[in-house]
């Protein structure tokens, strides 16, 4: 198969999706004006700093939240770069592995 069919693949892209979202990381940090207007009222005010939250902890309509407020730019999301695997150095190289067993 060449590689573009198998990344179409519905098994293989569940595959990947659940793993990132088991591994995932994320970090929140508020804008000059998120620092002004979320208050202790807001939505968002126990959320606007996060570092290096798993995404599989997020509850509910929390990331949702967070996305609205990022659209009016009151926070900034980043993803961590680094992402750990369970059986490798890295989670690229474990979905490597499984996208060449799956061949």
């Amino acid at each position: 198969m060449v590689a573009t069919q198998i990344s179409r693949e519905p098994l293989v892209r569940k595959v990947l999706r659940d793993a990132f979202f088991e591994r995932a990381r994320l970090n929140v940090c508020p804008t000059k004006k998120g620092i002004k207007e979320i208050d202790e009222n807001h939505p968002c005010f126990c959320v606007k700093y996060l570092k290096r939250k798993p995404v599989r902890e997020l509850l509910g309509v929390e990331f949702l939240k967070l996305h609205i407020a990022e659209e009016d730019k009151l926070l900034k999301i980043t993803f961590d770069e680094d992402i750990d695997g369970l059986t490798s150095s890295s989670y690229l190289e474990e979905m490597k592995a499984l996208y060449t067993n799956v061949s």
